[in-house]
C-alpha cells in the first residue's frame, strides 16, 4: 500500500501559531524596557521567529503559501495596529511590514527548499 500523505495544516493551526507568536513575541516587544538596544534585540528575535516559522509552514504545506502567510502574520499585525491606534509610532508601521515580509520570505524559502529536495535523487 502506498502512503502519499502530505502534511496539511488548517487555517486554525496557522492562525493559532501566529496568535501565540504575537502574544509571546510582539506584545512584549512593544512594551519592552526603555532601553533601545533591548527593544531592538527583542524585535529582531521576534522577526527571526516569524521568518523561521514561516519557513516551516512553507516547507510542510506549500499549497497555501499566500493565504497561510497572511493568516500567520495577521495576529501580530492586528496587535500592532491596536497599539498604533492608541499611541502612534511610525516604527510600528515598519514593524508590521517587516512581520509580513519576513514571514512571506520564510514561507517562500521553505517552499523552494521542499521543491529542490524533492527533485534531488
Amino acid at each position: 500500500m502506498e502512503d502519499n500523505r502530505t502534511a496539511a495544516f488548517s487555517g486554525v493551526d496557522i492562525i493559532g501559531s501566529g496568535f501565540v507568536l504575537s502574544l509571546l513575541g510582539v506584545f512584549p516587544s512593544v512594551f519592552a524596557g526603555n532601553n533601545l538596544n533591548e527593544r531592538l534585540i527583542t524585535i529582531g528575535l521576534v522577526l527571526l521567529f516569524y521568518f523561521g516559522l514561516g519557513g516551516v509552514w512553507g516547507l510542510f504545506d506549500p499549497r497555501y503559501f499566500w493565504k497561510g502567510q497572511i493568516l500567520f502574520s495577521a495576529p501580530g499585525i492586528i496587535l500592532l495596529f491596536g497599539c498604533l491606534l492608541k499611541n502612534f509610532n511610525f516604527y510600528y508601521l515598519i514593524y508590521m511590514l517587516a512581520i509580513f515580509a519576513l514571514s512571506s520570505l520564510g514561507g517562500l524559502g521553505g517552499r523552494l527548499v521542499r521543491k529542490y529536495v524533492r527533485k534531488s535523487p
